[in-house]
């Protein structure tokens, strides 16, 4: 109830809700707003709904905490929670457990450290090279929903906010065109929460160890972000020394971000199942065996271009987390994350062709960079059990080419058919045998 949701703030945060959120001393005049706003709700038919009726006026004094006590525009937040709870990817998530989420745990994606920043906010740490080891990406849009009840709980969420501190390490361009394609529609509805009905504000967003590619990234993502959110965005790249000294202590941190704290978000896990960790993953040596020689097997049969640069990362990384496990077979999504990892290299190519051009005189055009070579390459993501890559029409006036599911694939404006015919072929070669290689499965 109210009395246990007020008695959990230290004097410390009693004290930062009082002068950041207006949250009134005096706990009678805290409780009439707080029955104001359950009035309203009791009225519009909100007060019944599943997600809310758990604890309504826990939920209410959450909202009027981020809304520093404005009842409208804690009632219009709900509302928003409301409606963005009736998505039927979500709907029923205020029910799960938390051990219904463990393959996220299993994947490193999505860890809260259990500490603080400078600012008192808690602190959520992404890897989103997870993305690719989701069998159903959609169960990050019950997370979201399951950490909205666990804020119940967190006043440190309620009073300081939300840090979200970010590692692309290992991030490769296979989870890049995923999160362009097959997750596209699953970043949207989450950053829409984010900025519209999550009921704690989001202090930072701190992004760590960024790719050379991470402008095609925030091109992908800054629809879905507001200009609030995009002015909290920090760039570090390595410098852990910055972020110790401007946000995070490096004793709070892992050795990912140069700290020197043990746990990554472990301890946080185990507290939220009742003390426990979640189970190893039931895999055998034989399975896992019998999946990366398929995989390499499977790799074996696209023909890369005989002067295409390797990848720079390990390219059966994010092939192997899209085997079919059971079976031990590759799935079309491998076939196709096979495709993109061959188009990559025929960029890398690309790109040294034109650099070399560039610097033969040979009339390279005005523009051309690895950017354009980058564009040029045919890797589009395929859906899996399709067995065969989306049809595309081209996006009016956007320098672009849009699937039927509305994700835009940029393209380099200025870079012609001199530019790119070449790589744009050799990836068209490694597409069509990826699709030979989809059918054959």
């Amino acid at each position: 109830g109210l009395e246990a949701m007020a008695r959990t703030l230290s004097p410390e945060l009693a004290d930062i809700a009082y002068r950041e959120l207006n949250e009134p001393l005096d706990t009678q005049h805290r409780d009439q707003i707080v029955q104001s706003l359950l009035g309203i709700l009791h009225s519009k038919g909100l007060a019944s709904a599943s997600w809310l009726s758990q604890d309504p006026t826990g939920y209410a004094l959450m909202y009027l905490r981020w809304a520093k006590f404005d009842v409208q525009k804690a009632l219009k937040r709900m509302e928003n929670t409301h409606k963005w709870m009736q998505d039927p990817d979500i709907k029923g998530a205020e029910d799960m457990e938390m051990q219904d989420f463990d393959e996220i745990y299993h994947t490193g994606m999505i860890r809260i450290l259990g500490r603080r920043s400078y600012d008192g906010a808690e602190i959520e740490m992404l890897r989103p090279e997870g993305l690719s080891k989701l069998k159903d990406p959609r169960i990050l849009l019950k997370f979201s929903a399951f950490m909205l009840k666990l804020s119940l709980k967190s006043p440190h969420i309620q009073v300081c906010g939300l840090v979200v501190l970010e590692s692309f390490q290992h991030f490769s361009w296979t989870e890049a065109l995923l999160i362009n394609g097959r997750y596209h529609s699953i970043m949207r509805r989450n950053m829409w929460y984010m900025s519209n009905a999550a009921p704690f504000r989001l202090k930072n967003i701190l992004i760590c160890h960024q790719p050379k590619f991470l402008s095609f990234l925030m091109a992908i993502m800054k629809p879905f972000m507001s200009a609030k959110m995009r002015q909290r965005v920090q760039i570090f790249g390595h410098d852990h020394q910055r972020l110790h000294e401007n946000f995070i202590d490096g004793s709070d941190l892992p050795a990912l971000f140069g700290g020197s704290n043990p746990d990554c978000g472990e301890a946080w896990w185990a507290e939220q199942r009742g003390g426990s960790l979640p189970p190893p993953l039931v895999t055998s040596e034989s399975v896992t065996s019998a999946a990366s020689s398929s995989l390499s097997a499977q790799l074996s049969k696209l023909e890369l271009p005989a002067d295409a640069a390797p990848p720079a990362y390990d390219t059966l990384t994010p092939v192997a987390s899209l085997a079919d496990r059971g079976s031990g077979r590759t799935s079309n999504a491998a076939a196709a994350a096979l495709a993109a990892v061959a188009a990559e290299a025929a960029v890398a190519s690309a790109a040294a062709a034109l650099s070399q051009e560039q610097q033969q005189g040979e009339g390279a055009p005005a523009g051309a960079s690895v950017a354009g070579a980058e564009a040029a390459a045919e890797g589009e993501p395929v859906s899996e059990g399709s067995g065969h890559a989306p049809e595309r029409t081209q996006a009016p006036s956007t320098g672009g080419t849009e699937s039927p599911d509305g994700s835009v694939r940029i393209e380099a404006a200025g870079t012609g058919a001199a530019s790119s015919d070449k790589p744009a072929g050799a990836a068209q070669q490694v597409a069509s045998q990826a699709e030979a290689v989809a059918a054959s499965n």
